[in-house]
């Protein structure tokens, strides 16, 4: 849905397109993506005038900040947790690669 939106064919509208990507650094964030969470974080600072936006941008951001692309984490996964993980490695196996 993300690059669709990107590349305009999308029915996203902005608000949603900023959530969605927002909420992906989270799920990249809980499962120790940090550098995933980062650049989805990142892109979001970078397009938005909101200063309320930008604080809780920037927050985000310190949470990554200095630790490793991916690191293990250590709390117990519950059953959200897992599903939204499975999700997300599962749309990413099916976007397909157009950057060649």
């Amino acid at each position: 849905m993300i690059k669709s939106h990107e590349r305009g064919k999308g029915f996203l509208n902005s608000k949603a397109y900023w959530q969605l990507i927002y909420e992906l650094g989270e799920v990249y964030y809980r499962m120790g993506r940090n550098q995933d969470a980062g650049i989805c974080w990142r892109k979001l600072k970078n397009e938005t005038q909101d200063p309320a936006f930008q604080r809780l941008l920037l927050s985000k951001l310190k949470l990554v900040e200095g630790k490793p692309a991916v690191e293990t984490r250590t709390e117990p996964e519950g059953p959200f947790a897992s599903l939204l993980r499975r999700i997300v490695n599962e749309a990413q196996n099916q976007i397909p690669d157009n950057s060649q």
